[in-house]
């Protein structure tokens, strides 16, 4: 999405007002985590899955990092709200 917002802010010469919001103070890794997450998210047969435990753990230990629970916990919830957001893109297309 954010590509697309580049590309138009390019041709247009105006940024999208959604390119210039910034994640709470203290949240910008959790943001940067959880954007590399989401970009090896698997796609299933009905469309993209739950970002798996076992990709959080492979990004910790690739980073030499670990997340406190309370990251971990973010980062599931906000997954979850992505989940609910693309399943809901999907049936208002349908309609």
């Amino acid at each position: 999405m954010r590509e697309h917002l580049h590309r138009a802010a390019r041709v247009t010469g105006r940024p999208d007002e959604r390119l210039l919001l910034r994640p709470p103070p203290g949240t910008e890794v959790l943001f940067e985590v959880f954007g590399a997450l989401h970009n090896a998210r698997p796609q299933g047969m009905s469309g993209p899955s739950a970002i798996p435990q076992s990709e959080v753990a492979a990004y910790q230990a690739n980073r030499a990092i670990r997340l406190d629970a309370w990251e971990l916990d973010c980062l599931q919830s906000m997954d979850a709200a992505v989940l609910l957001h693309l399943a809901a893109s999907a049936r208002k297309a349908k309609a």
